[in-house]
């Protein structure tokens, strides 16, 4: 698959535009008290920037959760659909292939687990991807 930089790029300036806040663990969430999307991880800006720019993708609150969405029926990985707008293989795209302890990191890893902010995501898709 042929990553699509113009694309990739968009999604490098959404994580450091400071309009979306971080979430772990989900695509994205809803606040209780309101129906609108408000916390992200890094995956699921991905996705609202794939929607922004025309691709038709279904985003739905999880009939499970309803702080929890879901794009294309998924909540915690990137779907088939937003892998291919961006050109990326893999529902969770690797960022670095050896870090310290001889081990890769992926973009949930980076988000979830990793403890980084998405302007250091954004960071490390810049220099994977060679944008």
């Amino acid at each position: 698959m042929s990553q699509n930089t113009d694309r990739l790029r968009l999604l490098v300036a959404a994580l450091r535009s400071g309009e979306f806040v971080q979430t772990q663990s989900q695509l994205g969430r809803v606040d209780p008290a309101g129906v609108e999307p408000d916390k992200f991880c890094c995956l699921g800006v991905a996705c609202e920037v794939a929607i922004r720019n025309g691709l038709d993708l279904d985003r739905e609150v999880s009939s499970n959760d309803p702080t929890v969405l879901r794009y294309d029926g998924i909540s915690d990985e990137l779907p088939a659909r937003v892998q291919e707008w961006y050109g990326i293989d893999g529902s969770n795209p690797v960022l670095v292939e050896e870090n310290i302890v001889n081990d890769e990191v992926t973009c949930i890893e980076a988000n979830d687990d990793e403890g980084l902010n998405f302007a250091e995501i954004a960071d490390l898709m810049e220099s994977r991807w060679e944008l």
